[in-house]
């Protein structure tokens, strides 16, 4: 008896390794390249490039090389996101029986990310999702992710033409995405002059006008934060010091409200200032 237990589970294991092998020269999944591509184009209101797809059926997917997002061309030629690969979770059976490509997840592993903004603040990722084209039948078009996955990210942050300060890996998990609805995310990441960020909250509907409007509410937690490295501070605006801070934030897309305890060293306020000898501590909440 055991014996034959032993038989059948040889048998399966070898037909799951035969499937394994088989199944991606079965099926050819690179063949909905232009499809993706052009719906995803259409989704950002960018133009998405992607390399060849390949089916990964030990991963339970679908496997995309070389995987570009356009700028938005009033800020760069060069891409908004620039990765070597992109995981996507899909259902298999359909796609095995009907061809049919029904996406659960993406994951994007060690993408390069540019965030810039000009000097009157307008970020180039505020057109994301504002396509130019007419709407459908039903409206703009219904797009959703069950699971959305960044790992390792590089990102560059910085005004146009000048030097941008880099964020190494960047962590970011977000899940249910949708245009029209509040959705969770996490981020995490290492900050430059080696400080440590965490974001957990919600955003969302995403403004389908510009997406830099977009409500959102978050926890906040930064240790050895440069203030003055982080991309999103003018220079000319006199603000430096290394910050640990703990806090909220509450955007409506038109004002946020910031609120928490934070402790500074070298504290600077104003650009013909100098930095505080002492280390400053501080309980605050202000609306921006």
């Amino acid at each position: 008896m055991k014996r034959k237990i032993l038989i059948i589970v040889a048998v399966v294991v070898v037909l799951l390794v035969v499937a394994a092998v088989a199944l991606p020269l079965l099926v050819n999944v690179d063949s909905f390249r232009p499809t993706v591509e052009a719906q995803a184009s259409t989704a950002l209101g960018r133009k998405v490039e992607i390399g060849h797809m390949q089916l990964s059926l030990l991963a339970g997917g679908v496997k995309a090389d070389d995987v570009s997002i356009a700028d938005d061309p009033a800020f760069s030629r060069a891409p908004f996101i620039k990765a070597k690969s992109l995981e996507v979770g899909v259902d298999l059976l359909p796609l095995i029986l009907s061809r049919s490509l029904n996406v659960r997840s993406f994951t994007l592993v060690e993408p390069e990310v540019s965030l810039l903004h000009s000097a009157s603040g307008k970020w180039n990722f505020s057109t994301l999702g504002a396509s130019k084209s007419a709407p459908g039948p039903g409206g703009q078009q219904k797009v959703s992710v069950g699971s959305l996955k960044i790992q390792k990210a590089r990102i560059a942050v910085g005004r146009t033409g000048a030097k941008p300060q880099v964020y190494d890996n960047v962590d970011v998990e977000a899940s249910n995405i949708a245009f029209d609805s509040a959705f969770p995310f996490l981020l995490q990441a290492a900050t430059p002059g080696g400080g440590s960020l965490k974001v957990d909250g919600k955003a969302g509907p995403i403004d389908r006008t510009d997406a830099s409007e977009t409500p959102f509410d978050a926890k906040v937690e930064a240790k050895n934060l440069d203030i003055g490295a982080t991309g999103f501070v003018p220079p000319d605006s006199g603000l430096a010091g290394v910050v640990d801070y703990n806090g909220t934030l509450h955007s409506d897309g038109k004002t946020l409200r910031s609120e928490g305890s934070a402790t500074a060293q070298k504290l600077k306020l104003v650009k013909s200032g100098s930095p505080a000898r002492q280390p400053v501590g501080l309980d605050y909440a202000s609306d921006y």
